[in-house]
């Protein structure tokens, strides 16, 4: 399966100790480099930097991208920031099965682009799924306490769907 990450699930998931669900659930996790640039280098010293750094090259491969006119131009119409902008492009170029992503502006136009999206909190639901943990709740709520803003009605349906509820 081939998998394209943002910078939020990295960094979220590197917060609460389960980045490793993403390499257990996926093998590989293809990044543009504007990500590995947001949350290793820019983004030295939080949550994710360490994590992505030792990753890279492992299991978390780095794809180079190179800016262009419809890179600029996404970002500008779409409101988005470079590292969603190029996950996007990616997840296109290379016909990704799927693409971890959160924020809304840039989840709603990469479904209407085509792409097949996993926002981080599912990421536990199919982590149940496929019997890497037992409970999706505690996971949530790590997340949440860790600073992920995840709306009250769509923890529910993740428990929901995991029949936690």
């Amino acid at each position: 399966m081939t998998v394209i990450a943002d910078s939020t699930p990295l960094i979220c998931l590197s917060a609460v100790a389960d980045l490793r669900l993403l390499r257990d659930l996926f093998g590989t996790v293809t990044i543009p480099d504007a990500v590995f640039h947001e949350v290793v280098t820019a983004g030295k010293g939080r949550p994710g930097s360490r994590e992505v750094e030792t990753a890279a090259g492992l299991w978390i491969k780095v794809e180079q991208r190179r800016p262009t006119a419809s890179t600029t131009r996404i970002m500008e119409q779409q409101k988005l920031q470079l590292g969603e902008t190029q996950a996007i492009e990616l997840g296109l170029a290379i016909k990704a099965e799927l693409l971890l992503l959160d924020e809304q502006r840039a989840v709603e136009f990469a479904r209407s682009s085509g792409l097949t999206i996993m926002r981080t909190g599912t990421v536990y639901a199919a982590a149940k799924r496929s019997g890497l943990i037992d409970s999706v709740g505690s996971r949530l709520d790590a997340l949440r306490a860790a600073g992920f803003w995840l709306r009250e009605r769509d923890y529910q349906a993740i428990l929901r769907a995991c029949g936690e509820s």
